[in-house]
């Protein structure tokens, strides 16, 4: 990362830091803070350490994480920090021993009655390529992974093409118990399979203004880094900003939510720097409380500085919008899209746009069912697939069995579709991606809880290689023992 970068990066944290501590320290003898240490030592089994094809290695892990979340509550703001340092220690591949830091920061200020700023700003470094939770203890809902966290992307429009797609690579973290949150919505899957180092940091400042009693306007900026040691994938960085607007004109009956977003990318390396522009119009028609009707046009344009091809996204759609307080969100539209291309021949088809949450409880049992569908712009990542059209589903379900024992099974597959990868040699790619799990956690003492969890996953992908090496197939078996050490409560002063 060149210098400027660096620089940029510091004085956005710092600005924002001092913005939202300001009013905390004014109003210091009214402030609360909460400080919450935990210790997880986790033992795992992987049955493919490099997740490759044919030339599968299997390993044993442990890893060690010290590490504390701290809140700084006032009356208008608040302020939190967690970090968690991860030794990983490797039984047979001991040249990859070696730390891991997980650090993130987040606060908001109520800045006027209807104003509310919020920052966001989340930090990884690690050699893993993919997701393995080494922190069971969570606070304020922030859990610690060895894989990115999740890029938070510029205010996304109702079950549309998303915003510029980042590093992520997350498939799910775990509460306290153990229990596995699915975080399946349009995830953007890197196919990351090196082991060298790598740190991404994602900044996020926000200015949300109510006005009226439903109306409102959402501003936003994101400041991401990837930096990678492996020569083979390029670093990045890049700068978003954006804007959502949402207005009754007819209230209760009919309000526009309209927004755009800009991203320039930046590559240090082979591949092209771009400018992507993305707008979005939607139009709805309440029924009753509960319903809603809608019209969609989203428009995605992207141009790089180089050889590579240009190209725009045209995408109208037509659908429903339910909502229930009883955890029940559903969100679907069919249209068309094409992808017009500026050179070689354009694509088009029929697309559906779904977002999709639904959840039951029962005395001793729950059941979370997600899914998600549409398209987006998959680039600053690991791969840099470029343009792709996914569809998933999850399920996420726990049992209780005694008051201090749990069980909890998962499971998410996500289809994606790469039409112009250049990899592809003209022909669509597609990658699929199958997770699946089930684990039983223990709660011993108040500070002291255990778990057990075996898992699978599964990637296979249309591409054709010649070198096997370059095959980005596998399965991948792991089984997890993990024991953590946390307060029951956080510590207040």
């Amino acid at each position: 990362m060149n210098h400027s970068g660096f620089i940029f990066k510091r004085t956005i944290i710092s600005l924002a830091f001092i913005f939202l501590c300001q009013p905390i320290v004014i109003q210091a003898e009214a402030a609360v803070i909460t400080f919450l240490p935990r210790l997880s030592v986790e033992e795992e089994y992987t049955s493919n350490f490099f997740l490759t094809r044919d030339r599968e290695e299997d390993d044993f892990s442990t890893i060690v994480t010290p590490g504390f979340v701290t809140q700084l509550q006032g009356k208008m703001s608040s302020i939190a920090f967690y970090y968690d340092p991860a030794y990983h220690y490797y039984s047979d591949h001991t040249e990859y021993n070696g730390w891991s830091h997980s650090a993130g920061l987040t606060g908001t200020h109520r800045a006027a009655k209807n104003t509310t700023i919020d920052f966001v700003n989340s930090f990884l470094y690690t050699s893993e390529p993919s997701v393995t939770p080494n922190t069971v203890a969570t606070y304020m809902g922030e859990s610690s992974t060895t894989e990115s966290s999740v890029t938070r992307p510029a205010p996304s429009f109702d079950s549309g093409p998303t915003h510029i797609s980042g590093s992520s690579g997350a498939t799910s973290s775990f509460d306290s118990i153990g229990s596995q949150d699915t975080q399946i919505l349009n995830r953007d899957i890197s196919l990351r399979r090196s082991r060298e180092t790598y740190y991404t940091n994602n900044a996020n400042l926000g200015l949300t203004r109510q006005f009226g009693i439903n109306d409102s306007m959402h501003l936003d900026y994101t400041y991401t880094i990837l930096e990678n040691d492996d020569p083979g994938i390029d670093d990045n960085q890049s700068h978003s900003p954006s804007i959502l607007f949402s207005y009754w004109f007819v209230p209760n009956q009919w309000r526009v939510e309209t927004g755009g977003a800009y991203t320039r990318g930046l590559y240090d390396g082979l591949s092209d720097d771009f400018n992507s522009w993305q707008a979005d119009v939607e139009i709805f028609r309440q029924f009753d409380r509960h319903i809603e009707g809608l019209i969609r046009y989203s428009h995605s344009s992207i141009s790089f500085d180089g050889d590579t091809e240009d190209y725009q996204v045209y995408n109208p759609s037509i659908g429903i919008r339910y909502i229930t307080q009883e955890g029940t969100n559903i969100h679907v539209s069919v249209g068309y899209y094409v992808q017009d291309r500026k050179i070689s021949e354009d694509d088009s088809g029929f697309i559906v746009n779904c977002d999709l949450e639904k959840s039951w409880s029962y005395r001793q049992a729950s059941i979370q069912l997600s899914g998600s569908s549409g398209y987006d712009l998959s680039y600053l990542d690991a791969a840099n697939l470029g343009f792709r059209l996914y569809y998933g589903a999850g399920i996420n379900a726990q049992y209780r069995f005694t008051r201090h024992t749990t069980g909890y099974l998962f499971s998410s597959y996500q289809w994606d579709d790469y039409p112009s990868d250049p990899s592809s040699a003209g022909e669509d790619r597609e990658d699929h991606n199958l997770e699946y799990g089930l684990g039983f956690s223990y709660r011993a003492l108040s500070w002291l809880s255990t778990r057990i969890q075996g898992s699978t996953r599964l990637v296979k992908s249309s591409i054709h290689v010649s070198d096997p090496d370059d095959d980005p197939d596998f399965v991948d078996n792991r089984v997890l023992l993990g024991i953590t050490i946390s307060p029951s409560q956080p510590y207040r002063y």
